[in-house]
């Protein structure tokens, strides 16, 4: 977790768990360790190092925005956010840094499809979880417009036929929710 993003951090202890929470205008992500357990809540599964499948959610992870609430589930294994190796290099754009948030509810989405969320809607949180957390607002916009290519390409290959942006995801790509 980048040291600024501890300065938001609340703790609540419960008995033998602490409750972590990060607080940012419009979102909430929470997430409950054992005491004495470092606050993230993200680990690198050694045995899987490079194998696009090396980060694993250590606990379960609540995402909350308005009425609206998502939890990631603990055991759960991603690729962190998937930034092409070609622009890693780049400041901002590590697989593991402050846009580690929206990859992480991205993902979730995308490989549990249960949750009744598309593939458009999961851009479109993508994009606002990014600007809801601080990522600055041109590397939003440029992550959001390859994640909507890729998700483009996917559907391409798969033949799904009619609208591939929904309104919801054209709208978030437009401007961020004002208040």
């Amino acid at each position: 977790m980048p040291p600024d993003m501890l300065q938001m951090l609340t703790v609540t202890p419960d008995g033998q768990h602490n409750v972590y929470s990060l607080r940012f205008p419009n979102i909430k992500i929470s997430w409950r360790l054992p005491v004495g357990v470092a606050p993230t809540p993200f680990g690198i599964d050694w045995s899987k190092l490079g194998t696009g499948r090396d980060v694993i959610l250590l606990c379960d992870v609540t995402f909350t925005r308005g009425r609206h609430s998502i939890t990631a589930m603990a055991g759960f294994v991603y690729d962190g956010a998937s930034i092409p190796w070609y622009i890693r290099w780049a400041p901002g754009y590590e697989r593991i840094g402050a846009h580690l948030w929206a990859a992480t509810f991205h993902d979730w989405i995308l490989e549990n499809p249960e949750e009744g969320l598309t593939r458009a809607l999961a851009d479109a949180w993508f994009i606002t979880l990014l600007l809801d957390t601080g990522v600055r607002e041109r590397q939003s916009r440029g992550m959001y417009r390859m994640v909507r290519l890729h998700s483009l390409r996917c559907a391409w290959s798969a033949g799904e036929e009619g609208p591939l942006i929904s309104s919801a995801a054209t709208e978030a790509a437009k401007e961020p929710e004002q208040k």
